[in-house]
């Protein structure tokens, strides 16, 4: 599964994990954009989303 939430963030999930990925726009000293990806991967487990969900 893959949602795109606004233009910067992407959430992807397998079978035991929730993923939210954040874009980012590598630029040149200049300002212009050189290359654009994909990191800080944040990784949300089952348990961690019941945690989060109780409190």
């Amino acid at each position: 599964m893959e949602i795109m939430v606004g233009q910067n963030y992407k959430i992807t999930s397998d079978a035991l994990n929730i993923i939210l990925n954040k874009k980012y726009l590598k630029k040149d000293k200049q300002g212009n954009v050189t290359t654009e990806g994909v990191s800080n991967k944040s990784v949300i487990t089952p348990l961690l989303m019941e945690l989060l969900t109780l409190s």
